[in-house]
């Protein structure tokens, strides 16, 4: 793991640059050890189920707002490990996992882009609640339930998956990873998975992947055009209220 390449593509930044990272033993025994804590914690809350006999009557989920370098790529941290922000596997992927004893269908690993948007409308569904709020918000999530309970197929779910950090967007399928950067002359990526797992090389500005860029393009555009705000869009960050100290994507800090 820590002898990737060095990231090529954004210098180092936050959390990336502590001086504690410089001891990546020492980072990574506390990162593990925070990882044990939440272990005993989630099996804390289990037992007191058993204990309160709710265990059978609740659903468990487990899951987090971003994932993590621990040294991938040379980094710490997620996104904004880099200036300018990163779309990196590593910090873009999260653990989900749906836990209900005689409820779900246990033991299945799935494969289909799912995100928090969806997490949303499938507890919605598995609770019963009407999804009109979210109808009626042009709400861009869907419930994946059917693939909880193995009680239908979704045969027609989404094969990109897209994403958003400030002013910088993404779209992800099964072979491509498309990083679009709207600031003036900020650089973009396009990275082939199925041959690049480890994101090294930009095939951005090849000729051959260049009818990849246009596909890519057009649903990252489609997609925010059909359900951002546009007061609050991401490529209006940088002139957006400040709600944090430090902004990644101000390059001001």
């Amino acid at each position: 793991m820590l002898d990737q390449p060095a990231y090529p593509f954004g210098a180092q930044a936050l959390e990336s640059t502590l001086p504690t990272r410089l001891n990546p033993r020492e980072a990574l025994a506390q990162y593990f050890a925070a990882l044990a804590h939440i272990d005993e914690a989630v099996g804390r809350l289990l037992d007191e189920l058993e204990a309160q006999q709710l265990r059978d009557s609740t659903l468990i989920v487990f899951t987090s707002d971003h994932g993590l370098c621990c040294g991938h790529h040379g980094l710490w941290g997620k996104g904004n490990a880099t200036l300018p922000l990163n779309m990196l596997e590593e910090s873009i992927r999260v653990p989900l996992i749906f836990n209900h004893p005689r409820r779900l269908f246990a033991r299945q690993r799935r494969a289909e882009f799912v995100d928090h948007l969806d997490l949303f409308q499938t507890i919605a569904d598995y609770a019963g609640i009407s999804d009109s709020l979210a109808a009626e918000r042009n709400y861009p999530g869907r419930s994946f339930l059917p693939l909880l309970d193995n009680s239908a197929a979704l045969p027609d779910w989404r094969q990109i998956q897209f994403g958003e950090y400030g002013d910088l967007r993404m779209a992800r399928t099964r072979q491509y990873k498309l990083v679009r950067r709207y600031a003036d002359a900020a650089p973009c990526e396009l990275f082939d998975l199925s041959r690049d797992p480890c994101e090294t090389h930009n095939c951005y500005g090849d000729a051959d992947y260049a009818p990849v860029v246009e596909r890519l393009t057009g649903e990252i555009e489609r997609y925010f055009r059909r359900y951002q705000d546009a007061d609050k869009s991401g490529l209006r960050a940088p002139e957006l209220p400040r709600h944090n100290l430090s902004e990644a994507w101000r390059q001001d800090g």
